[in-house]
């Protein structure tokens, strides 16, 4: 299955093409270069594609597909690095981050509900006691 991770518009020639996984570096020329005179292409790019590919500030496509695979939903998304997860089977919420220096190198963690201060750094923390139930049988 092939998802659209990409799309490019021109607003004078009329068009519009989804790009795929594999031309999501793509940039069409002319650029646009001006709002005045929108003669070029713009380029937008899925948030949880650009993490993967450079972006700061959200979780990449693969550690979302994670979270997802572990039975939590994101609820909520800060552009830190941080999601609000809730687990599907309480609907109870925890943090968790997705900031591989906050994790040891792994790709997301559950962090404390408080932290992301100066001086309350976030570090990986257990399954929260509101979700435990969730990764029991």
């Amino acid at each position: 299955e092939r998802k659209c991770v990409a799309f490019a518009h021109n607003a004078e020639a009329k068009k519009c093409l989804l790009l795929p996984h594999s031309g999501r570096r793509m940039r069409l020329q002319p650029l646009l270069t001006s709002l005045e005179a929108p003669d070029g292409w713009t380029h937008w790019l899925s948030q949880y594609d650009e993490a993967e590919v450079g972006g700061k500030g959200f979780c990449g496509a693969g550690t979302v597909q994670a979270i997802r695979g572990a039975g939590l939903q994101i609820v909520r998304e800060k552009a830190n690095g941080h999601v609000y997860v809730r687990c599907t089977k309480t609907r109870k919420v925890a943090k968790a981050s997705c900031v591989t220096r906050e994790c040891g190198g792994r790709p997301w963690c559950f962090v404390p509900q408080q932290c992301g201060s100066m001086f309350h750094r976030c570090k990986a923390i257990a399954t929260p006691k509101a979700l435990k139930e969730c990764f029991t049988g």
